[in-house]
Order: structure tokens, then C-alpha cells, then sequence
């Protein structure tokens, strides 16, 4: 089939895209979309050894969430439905143990994932007490910010 694995959404011509009208979320394209689902299909499910990585059903269900929530208008709400059924029900297994299996692996792997977000806390607490120029590694993207929870006086 023409359309299976991304093949087939481009028109006529290679740089016009068919569907081109369909909006979809922070601007992503058909073919991205399309992309996305077929490089987390590979990932998920190995053909040659015919075997799934579990460690990819997080992926799977936040994939899922994310289509539902923010381009349920492709028409694929009844299928995303019952994939996030399936999807949640193993990833509710899986997740748990994501991090770890014992405390003690839990405690160690939190630490070294928590770490930067806390140098990067405490770097901003310094710069707010000595009233310091602003390091531009952290800078906010504008054109995401308006998808922030925060209230200025100058928005």
C-alpha cells in the first residue's frame, strides 16, 4: 500500500503536500505526524526477531494522549480510543518499574534525573538575589509562552 509507513502524502508535485489544509498542533505536518508514529512502530516492534520492547509502551500511550488531546480533529478519535485503552493498561504496568524495581534503584535514578533541575533552581534563586544579568541558557522561547500559567503585568 502507497500510504503505509508516511509514503503517499505528497501530491503531484514532491513539495506539494496532499491534506496540506489539516491544521495540525505547534504546526507539525501530516508527514511528521505520520513520521513520528511509523519511527515509534519500528521502536516498539522488532520484524526480524518478531519481538515488542516494552520499554516503548510509555512512548505508545503518551503518543496516543497527545493525538487525542491536540489533533483529535484527523479523524482518528474512535481508533486513538481504543489504542489509549490498550495502551494504558500496559503502560500502567510498565511505568512503575520504568525507573527501577527496588527503592534503592528508584532513590538513585530520581537523583541523577532530578539533579540539573535543581543546579538550574538554584542558579536561578542566585541570579534573583543578586539581581545579576540573566544567563541566556535559560531564556524562555516567546513563541511557546503564551502556553505558560504566567501572569505578568505587562500580559
Amino acid at each position: 500500500n502507497k500510504h503505509e509507513g508516511g509514503e503517499g502524502l505528497l501530491g503531484e508535485d514532491d513539495d506539494d503536500e496532499a491534506l496540506s489544509g489539516i491544521k495540525l498542533y505547534k504546526g507539525e505536518t501530516l508527514l511528521e505526524l505520520t513520521e513520528r508514529w511509523r519511527l515509534l512502530h519500528t521502536k516498539l516492534y522488532d520484524e526480524d526477531i518478531d519481538e515488542f520492547d516494552l520499554s516503548r509502551v510509555p512512548d505508545v500511550h503518551d503518543n496516543v494522549r497527545f493525538d487525542m488531546l491536540h489533533n483529535p480533529h484527523i479523524g482518528l478519535t474512535s481508533t486513538l480510543r481504543k489504542l489509549y485503552t490498550l495502551a494504558k493498561v500496559m503502560a500502567d504496568c510498565v511505568v512503575p518499574q520504568e525507573y527501577g524495581t527496588a527503592i534503592d534503584e528508584k532513590r538513585s535514578i530520581g537523583n541523577k534525573m532530578c539533579h540539573a533541575l535543581l543546579d538550574k533552581i538554584k542558579y536561578d534563586l542566585i541570579i534573583a538575589r543578586t539581581d545579576n544579568q540573566v544567563d541566556m541558557r535559560y531564556m524562555i522561547n516567546l513563541d511557546y509562552s503564551a502556553d505558560l500559567p504566567i501572569n505578568t503585568m505587562g500580559r
